[in-house]
């Protein structure tokens, strides 16, 4: 293509800008008749090949950003759709390149706010010839643009990703779901900024949040559980903020008794390893019994949601009964015999051990049992274990001996290294000698001469 005229573009302006400014001037009335819209996105994206800057003199570029702010909403900190100073365009007829920062609220240069849309038609603005002439890009409006906001909050831009994080919290239903979009797409800027800096600011608004947020969870899940969205929320943040600091406060069942059924509880699998205290193989074993759902029915992996509820559904309705105890409280009985979460969820599915559930914290405080008969499960459990080696830590925890006494044994030969070398061999020891050890009836017994 051959340009009549081909102004020099300045070194701080935006690519975009300046391709508008280019047609502007070569009298172009819009873009579209200028550039192709694949080549219009490219730039924008600033993914420049020697073909544009061949024929239309933007620089090449390949993976360049406008900002290094880490943030869980998009990969490039590239925003595909404008704001703009309108000083910039009516002093200074072109537009500086912060303006495709994502995390860029003010103009460096006015300290005045950007502006992504007409106050006059409420339309969002695009990357369109008006726009470079300080109009409205909207065919149906075209008027002069006016500043949508006069007050400009002075944010950083790691606070600013806060609140744009804040705001797209706002808008989905399940934030626990969200992934990450290749570009920022940011339309109604302005707003999106607002909502959230109200989230993080105004302790009642954020409270709301966080009771309407609660009461579409169903009571019968744990505290962890039904409050995972809002942790994961206040976690995700980068800057201390005054909801922040405030105390998730989780409401009983209804008065009335009648809860929300357990429906699909989506979870990252790492969160959901953590929060069930379940390892990840042991996620992939109740993949196998359907107390784990994956939406591509596929092996689980690290990035894989999955669905928690068909453990809670088996649960649900099982009664506590006289007698039985806090699981919370055998803790000690599980750690002695090595019974872990999965053992007591399957032996539950099988028949083989009574649970009783209610509301706790987390899932071991849900669960009750009677502790005569879960003491017979876990010595059944541990009967059944066969290893080769463990690790020194975990047979303090089956023989309830100190880490000390175990290293004396050692020394003697009575708990002797795995018969074939390993990496970390002298961290581990022949499960053989800690089941020797374990039928001692008390330390004492054991004989260190």
């Amino acid at each position: 293509m051959s340009l009549a005229f081909s102004p020099q573009r300045k070194p701080d302006e935006v690519s975009i800008g300046y391709l508008l400014r280019l047609a502007r001037v070569n009298g172009y009335a819009r873009i579209g008749s200028m550039v192709s819209s694949a080549e219009q996105n490219n730039i924008i994206k600033l993914q420049i090949t020697p073909a544009l800057n061949a024929k239309f003199g933007i620089p090449i570029s390949q993976g360049d950003v406008f900002s290094t702010i880490i943030n869980p909403m998009f990969n490039r900190n590239i925003q595909l759709n404008p704001k703009v100073c309108i000083q910039c365009l009516n002093e200074d007829g072109y537009l500086l390149t912060e303006v495709q920062n994502p995390f860029c609220h003010a103009c460096s240069k006015h300290q005045s706010a950007l502006t992504s849309q007409c106050t006059t038609c409420y339309e969002s603005l695009a990357w369109d010839i008006p726009l470079i002439k300080g109009h409205c890009t909207s065919p149906r409006c075209g008027v002069q643009l006016k500043p949508s906001s006069e007050n400009v909050r002075s944010l950083s831009e790691t606070q600013v990703s806060d609140c744009l994080y804040a705001a797209l919290v706002l808008e989905k239903e399940h934030i626990m779901a969200l992934k990450p979009n290749a570009y920022a797409s940011l339309p109604f800027y302005e707003n999106m900024l607002e909502k959230g800096y109200r989230l993080l600011t105004d302790n009642a608004f954020f409270r709301e949040w966080v009771q309407k947020t609660l009461q579409a969870t169903s009571s019968l899940l744990p505290h962890n559980i039904r409050s995972v969205a809002i942790v994961q929320f206040l976690e995700t943040l980068s800057c201390t903020w005054p909801a922040a600091t405030l105390d998730i406060v989780i409401p009983a069942t209804p008065a009335d008794g009648i809860a929300l059924p357990v429906t699909e509880q989506w979870l990252p699998f790492g969160k959901a390893s953590r929060l069930l205290e379940l390892r990840p193989e042991e996620l992939q074993l109740l993949q196998h019994v359907n107390l784990v759902k994956h939406a591509r029915k596929s092996r689980l992996h690290h990035n894989s949601q999955i669905d928690v509820a068909p453990i809670f559904q088996l649960l649900v309705g099982n009664d506590i009964q006289s007698g039985m105890v806090c699981l919370s409280t055998l803790t000690e009985v599980m750690v002695h015999n090595d019974v872990e979460m999965y053992d007591i969820l399957i032996g539950f599915k099988e028949g083989r051990l009574q649970l009783g559930y209610g509301e706790g914290h987390n899932l071991r405080r849900a669960i009750w049992c009677e502790p005569a008969s879960f003491i017979r499960f876990a010595k059944d459990v541990f009967s059944k274990r066969q290893y080769d080696a463990i690790s020194l830590e975990k047979a303090v925890s089956l023989t309830g001996l100190p880490m000390e006494l175990l290293h004396a044994l050692r020394k003697m030969g009575k708990l002797r290294p795995p018969r074939v070398a390993r990496a970390g061999s002298l961290a581990l020891c022949q499960f053989e000698d800690v089941l020797q050890i374990r039928q001692q009836q008390k330390p004492m017994q054991l004989s260190l001469i």
